[in-house]
């Protein structure tokens, strides 16, 4: 099966722990194996954060960064990675 993007907006809270934290969650959450006809059956996921401002303050370009940002851990095997790092290649994001 291909990928099937999906967007969400998760409201600011203090600091940035939180979001990483809730992204981490939702990933757990869906890469968590199910019995299915008597087959294990289990997916991945991938989320691209990106944070205001550092990341812009326009909806239309936070979510074109986060894009890239699940691109970028789709492509390195991460669970949560954020725009920064796509845009440097850094190793901040989180595997999951």
């Amino acid at each position: 099966m291909g990928p099937n993007p999906a967007n969400a907006v998760h409201m600011p809270t203090k600091g940035e722990a939180p979001g990483f934290a809730c992204a981490r969650r939702l990933v757990a959450g869906v890469q968590e194996p199910i019995l299915f006809s008597d087959r294990r059956l289990s997916v991945t996921a991938s989320i691209g954060v990106a944070l205001q401002p550092a990341d812009g303050g326009r909806a239309k370009t936070m979510l074109s960064h986060a894009d890239s940002a699940m691109y970028y851990a789709k492509r390195q095997g991460l669970g949560v990675a954020t725009f920064t790092d796509a845009r440097t290649g850094g190793s901040d994001a989180d595997a999951a």
